[in-house]
């Protein structure tokens, strides 16, 4: 049995948590936070005994072989070299990776630093998704043209996820160009949720294996009928012989030439056998290292740059062609430029 630990006790942990209850060869051991009412809180909730406030005393002590880091964005860098240099065998980490290329590159260094570190990106994981997805690898829809992908919210909030179900469908074939656009620099400082990008983000992304992507997040995005922002994403796939669309209350699937399917899609239903197969893929890779994790970090930094490559594209108004060249630092220009 693995043990596993958390870091941040919030109320997305409760996801990650909620899900050991079908998770069959992990464990949750201990929890750390230094919020003492929502360490104590969550530790009741999900019977854990053993609570902390400091990260390293928490390692030393309970040896976990899985850590989940889930808290904000801007603690990413620190806390992951954190986990790197205790020698913590897997981390999951909450989305997204960086919001910025600089911070982007000082995690992409931990790579292959003897800790595997996975993105929390679940609804790659979700049932309905993953019978769509395996219609589009398996050839049921034709060859692959076109994906058209959306969130509501703000690329930092849920565009990773947006670009990672791209990458999914595309079986992670790499970025070679984007044409991007952004507006609104209110949202770079990070707004009430603490997650800074900008107010819209927009690109068409041409893939190695000809496919072409479309990305939006923001105001441009398709909305359905729920009130919460975060249920506003959604992904198209369209071969030349059907398409299939996944969307967080419905799906739909046509092969040309016969007549369409639809249901609904329940994410209160499907999220925690989701997380918990994410989590499950974890201790495969640490089981055995040909099993790599699909959303493990090399992979789920390659969808970041392509979402900051749409910002790279902005400010130099035309095409950019990836790899990028420079890990420098785009909001803090994005913002200026977008505030004139």
């Amino acid at each position: 049995m693995f043990r596993a630990a958390f870091l941040g006790c919030g109320p997305r942990a409760r996801g990650h948590a909620l899900a050991y209850s079908l998770v069959t060869r992990g464990q949750v051991v201990a929890i750390c936070d230094q919020n003492p009412a929502r360490l104590q809180s969550f530790g009741d909730e999900f019977h854990v005994a053993a609570r902390y406030d400091d990260l390293t005393k928490m390692v030393e002590t309970e040896r976990p072989a899985l850590l989940h880091i889930v808290t904000l964005p801007e603690f990413r860098v620190p806390l992951l070299t954190q986990a790197v240099e205790l020698g913590i065998p897997a981390v999951i980490v909450e989305k997204p990776l960086a919001t910025d290329l600089d911070q982007l590159a000082a995690v992409e260094a931990l790579d292959g630093q003897g800790t595997r570190i996975v993105v929390n990106h679940q609804l790659r994981f979700h049932r309905r998704f993953v019978e769509l997805r395996e219609d589009v690898v398996r050839g049921r829809i034709g060859a692959l043209r076109f994906i058209d992908a959306s969130t509501a919210s703000r690329a930092s909030e849920q565009g990773s996820h947006a670009m990672n179900l791209v990458f999914a469908l595309n079986q992670d074939s790499p970025p070679t160009r984007v044409l991007g656009g952004c507006g609104g620099a209110e949202g770079i400082d990070g707004g009430p949720s603490r997650h800074p990008a900008p107010n819209e983000t927009w690109g068409l992304i041409d893939f190695a294996n000809g496919v072409r992507a479309s990305f939006v997040c923001g105001a441009g995005a398709p909305r359905n009928e729920q009130a919460s922002i975060w249920m506003h994403k959604r992904v198209a796939a369209y071969g030349d012989a059907g398409h299939v669309e996944w969307s967080m209350v419905r799906w739909g699937r046509q092969r040309y030439g016969q007549g369409p399917e639809r249901g609904v899609v329940d994410y209160g239903t499907e999220d925690k056998p989701g997380q918990a197969a994410l989590t499950e893929a974890v201790f495969d890779w640490l089981e055995d290292a040909a099993r790599a994790h699909p959303t493990r970090l090399s992979v789920a930094a390659l969808e970041a740059r392509t979402i900051m490559a749409m910002y790279a594209s902005t400010l130099a108004q035309g095409p950019i062609t990836l790899p990028l060249s420079s890990n420098e630092a785009l909001l803090p220009r994005l913002k200026e430029a977008l505030s004139r």
